[in-house]
């Protein structure tokens, strides 16, 4: 209890990460770090989503 484990790797090249965020395909949204772990969810991503956030794949 009161533990949470991510695991994962996401890595990008030199200048990468701005460049998409610039074409769009982030949607950037202020957050606070008791967003992810004061939650009892066992999925916590899609609750955290608003409905109007985008979604592009």
């Amino acid at each position: 209890e009161g533990l949470r484990i991510f695991i994962g790797y996401s890595g990008w090249a030199s200048g990468q990460l701005e460049a998409e965020i610039a074409r769009g395909d982030w949607t950037l949204a202020p957050a606070e770090a008791s967003a992810i772990f004061d939650g009892k969810s066992e999925r916590p991503w899609p609750e955290r989503q608003t409905p109007d956030a985008a979604h592009r794949t």
